[in-house]
């Protein structure tokens, strides 16, 4: 939304505030002003003159040479308009004038003959889309008429009150604590009753699209010219000047936010307006010339007879205003917003209307808005209002009330507000405000414009939002780490989760979703209990996530094949989650798996291990091992024939895992078949644990899990290079190193030998990663660790090439 500086300023005094001031006080309070335009900018340089003479050119006959008089001295110019005569008050663009189009002036020679500049149009000024003749200038030109600023602001959806500038203006004056009150524009017109207008009726016959609908008789509409700071005042909110009375609607829309429109009373078949649902197959032709055919659902502005507009989007063509309009019927309405969303998104019509309605605009502001527009027609082109306003309101829509707190306030902002500034601050907004009689709670009504405000924390926001939020003291909460308020079995599951990521495993996390074709790769046939007893869902998303999945084997692969495909070789997953399945009811558990694939440590250069049966199975024993103190009840068997997993897992490979004699899961070697399938060249093993089962093993067994303390400092790591003989074994270095202070592990990751390494030596990559168990690692410590390396690195008589 545009919001014209000097149009602001006509309801509150803005004109002493910097361009930065009011879009600092906008910004704070919550509304983002995107970029500061300046549409006339390039027209400062032009000057009021009165044409002294005029004579034809000596050469070209379809152009006259004029002598304009400046308040310092004379110009001459060159223009096509021959109707311009001598006393003609004129605006002349000097030369290096900037038009509103972007063009830029410059003195021209016309076949000898000098123009020194040129004579503006009002298109030249932006306020038409066609202008045949020079503008002469017979109203009243201000000084700095086209000097403005104009704000593009981003107005939230639930904000539909600041679609307007009267909106804008209220909430600078809440923002300015009242300091710049809001002037109200004038609404005040003479009513001329006649009696056959009395006799217009206005019907609603579904309300919950229509929620009001005002109408207004105005008859004998002069057919003027809009004024000039009525184009100027549209031009700047982003509108084009049309005729005198589409502006005047365009104009209230964008000085209270809320549409209307006019027709055209002789186009209307009966003497009323009957607000209807549309008729499924309709055609009707819009304003801008297009054909639409309604769906039924649409809300329809009719005569009685024949369709006049599609509520709340757009005008139709017949019954539009046009120059030989004189008597016109002035609307007013409110719809419902959701319908207007609907409508809008159905037949691809954005307009400036629709785009108010659907965030939804006060009902309770119709008469205010018509009594404006009829003000404004009646002051300019001379309307006779022949009527009061006929206003259908089926079911009125009160003011909500809600009951504010100042504990509660203080309590959410933490500081002191006394109540006159709690008061202040939502009067200010337009809320009304009133004791209950009890100490510090008060009554708000809330005006139907702000539906965003529905709650007492609503409320509190917006005191702390206009009171500014850089008065909220900026006191840090105290957080202390503690598994204080987890179950035991969330402990439980933290601890795996902890586990699975210090054995090297990257986490994933999947959708919980199975596609129906996920079962054949994995050699999973119709009678397989998992695809027997699949659940699937009622209404999915798509077919491939039709089904709730009864296994984590298929995220694991899927996972480790995208990584695959993108020269990841090697990588360890798992994933904690639900899997499901029907049998006689539903069933879900929550299940460890894992997999990995390629190098048993691709960090570390010097280990060449490949992922293996024995690597992969002690990955199980680390778990238990930690979860129990030691790894006592703990088994491994070779599966059964028809193992559920044994569709994929070659059997050969594959071990149960069993705790206290009860099977908790399965490991094994994922069969190439299924690899293949999805362009794995590596072997991976994967494996599942029944973590509910394990966690009522543990707690059956009266054993206790041991949580080792989290590390809640930051670790640091230093790379650096020495040169080694060749044959040397670095398994003594690395020990030593590892006893170094601070020093949490030591990895070989490069070893290099060729250009600039002396024969007979390597070059060896060692990583340090240090830590404090206490503190962060300061740099002095660590100088203290280079230090002791660098020394050590020396009695064993290895150069140093980078510390």
């Amino acid at each position: 939304m545009r919001i014209s500086k000097k149009w602001l300023n006509d309801y509150i005094p803005v004109k002493d505030l910097s361009d930065k001031e009011i879009d600092d006080l906008l910004s704070l309070s919550g509304t983002e002003i995107e970029e500061t335009l300046y549409p006339w900018e390039g027209l400062k340089g032009a000057v009021q003159g009165i044409v002294a003479e005029t004579r034809p050119h000596p050469s070209l006959a379809r152009l006259i040479v004029c002598s304009i008089q400046l308040p310092d001295k004379t110009k001459q110019l060159v223009t096509a308009d021959k109707t311009v005569k001598s006393g003609d008050r004129v605006l002349l663009a000097p030369p290096g004038t900037v038009l509103y189009n972007g063009k830029r002036i410059e003195a021209q020679d016309f076949a000898g003959v000098v123009s020194e500049g040129m004579l503006c149009s009002l298109e030249e000024l932006g306020l038409e889309n066609k202008s045949e003749y020079v503008y002469r200038i017979t109203e009243n030109w201000p000084e700095g008429f086209l000097e403005d600023s104009v704000f593009e602001a981003s107005i939230t959806s639930n904000r539909p009150d600041e679609l307007g500038l009267l909106g804008i203006a209220r909430e600078l004056t809440a923002i300015t604590k009242g300091q710049r009150p809001i002037t109200m524009p004038e609404t005040d017109y003479q009513t001329t009753p006649e009696e056959h207008d009395r006799q217009f009726r206005i019907a609603i016959e579904n309300p919950e699209d229509c929620y009001r609908y005002c109408g207004l008789i105005v008859r004998d509409v002069r057919p003027i010219e809009s004024p000039l700071w009525l184009k100027r005042a549209l031009v700047a909110g982003g509108l084009r000047p049309i005729s005198f009375i589409v502006d005047v609607t365009n104009f209230v829309m964008l000085e209270t936010g809320h549409p209307v429109h006019a027709f055209d009373l002789a186009q209307l078949k009966d003497f009323c307006i009957r607000v209807r649902k549309a008729k499924e197959g309709e055609r009707f032709v819009l304003l801008d010339g297009q054909t639409i055919t309604t769906q039924g659902f649409e809300c329809m502005i009719t005569d009685g007879v024949n369709p006049l507009a599609l509520g709340g989007i757009m005008g139709g063509e017949r019954s539009g205003v046009s120059e030989r309009t004189r008597d016109v019927l002035l609307e007013v309405a409110t719809f419902n917003p959701v319908l207007i969303r609907k409508t809008r998104k159905w037949h691809n019509l954005n307009t400036d209307a629709s785009y108010r309605f659907e965030r939804g605009v006060d009902p309770n502001n119709n008469r205010f808005v018509i009594d404006r527009l009829a003000h404004l027609i009646q002051k300019y082109a001379e309307g006779r209002v022949t009527t009061e306003i006929i206003d259908t309101y089926p079911h009125r829509i009160e003011n909500r009330t809600v009951l504010l707190r100042r504990t509660r306030v203080e309590k959410i902002l933490g500081a002191t507000y006394p109540s006159k500034a709690i008061v202040d601050n939502l009067e200010n907004l337009g809320i009304s405000v009133s004791e209950t009689g009890e100490t510090g709670v008060f009554r708000c009504s809330i005006p139907t414009g702000r539906p965003d405000l529905e709650r007492e924390i609503d409320l509190i926001e917006e005191i702390g939002r206009i009171q500014g939020y850089e008065q909220v003291p900026t006191i840090l909460p105290v957080v202390r780490a503690t598994d204080r308020g987890r179950t035991a079995y969330q402990t439980f599951r933290n601890e795996i989760h902890r586990l699975a990521l210090a054995l090297g495993f990257n986490e994933i996390k999947p959708l919980s979703f199975a596609d129906p074709s996920d079962f054949e790769p994995f050699g999973i046939t119709e009678d397989h209990l998992w695809r027997s007893g699949a659940v699937s869902l009622v209404k999915p998303l798509s077919r491939d996530l039709s089904l709730l999945r009864p296994t984590l084997s298929f995220g694991l692969i899927k996972t480790l094949a995208f990584n695959f495909s993108r020269q990841c070789p090697d990588l360890k997953v798992f994933e904690i989650g639900k899997v499901f399945q029907r049998s006689e009811a539903f069933k879900e558990k929550e299940v460890f798996g894992f997999a990995q694939m390629g190098a048993e440590n691709p960090e570390d250069y010097t280990d060449k291990r490949r992922s293996g049966f024995y690597g992969f199975k002690g990955n199980v024993e680390e778990i238990i091992h930690h979860l129990t103190a030691s790894s006592e009840g703990l088994t491994f068997s070779s599966p059964r024939e028809r193992d559920l997993y044994g569709a994929y897992l070659y059997p050969t490979h594959s071990a149960v895992i069993s705790f206290n004699s009860q099977r908790i899961g399965i490991i094994g070697l994922v069969k190439k078949n299924v690899l293949s399938h999805y362009d794995i060249k590596s072997d991976v093993y994967l494996g599942e644990i029944d973590l509910n089962l394990l966690f009522s093993l543990l707690k059956g067994s009266n054993r206790e899990w041991k949580s080792v303390q989290n590390l809640n400092y930051p670790s640091s790591r230093k790379d650096f290079s020495v040169l080694v003989p060749r044959g040397k074994e670095m398994g003594h270095v690395i020990s030593e190193l590892k006893r170094i202070e601070y020093v949490e592990s030591v990895k070989i990751t490069d070893i290099y030998k060729g250009k600039n390494i002396p024969e007979g030596f390597v070059s060896v990559t060692i990583s340090l990663v240090l830590r404090s168990t206490e503190s962060t690692i300061t740099e002095t410590q660590m100088n203290g660790v280079l230090e002791k390396v660098r020394a050590f690195l020396v009695d064993e008589k290895l150069e140093i090439r980078e510390l």
